[in-house]
């Protein structure tokens, strides 16, 4: 796994959905090591951020998947929450309305979020 920048990432994962954040965000920078154009890596990495309440390390790691793939429709809807957790709706609504453009299979989730948040 040492050169494995996916397995970095898969076994973060695992320890993200364990509640283990400190645990992944340690092999989702790992894998960034190994592949810093890894974009998965950044969004996963910043999902754990906003987990622990870091919404800026959550934005900036969104930024940096979104640099290296602009249609990353997952890195804006991550991006978005991190806005909302962090009290900036506009920001999020832009991101989530985005996401919704890039990704056709997110509207029916975005469809609820939308008009329960961005409809005001």
């Amino acid at each position: 796994m040492e050169n494995n920048a996916e397995a970095y990432t898969n076994r973060g994962a695992a320890y993200h959905e364990k509640g283990q954040y400190d645990k992944a965000i340690s092999d989702y920078d790992k894998a960034i090591e190994i592949n810093p154009k890894y974009a998965h890596a950044y969004v996963n990495r910043g999902t754990a951020y906003r987990k622990k309440g870091q919404y800026d390390k959550a934005i900036s790691d969104c930024n940096k998947a979104i640099e290296i793939n602009p249609r990353y429709a997952h890195a804006y809807l991550i991006r978005g929450h991190a806005y909302l957790d962090g009290g900036q709706r506009a920001k999020a609504c832009k991101d989530f309305k985005k996401a919704e453009r890039l990704d056709h299979s997110l509207i029916f989730y975005l469809s609820i979020t939308l008009r329960g948040i961005c409809s005001r």
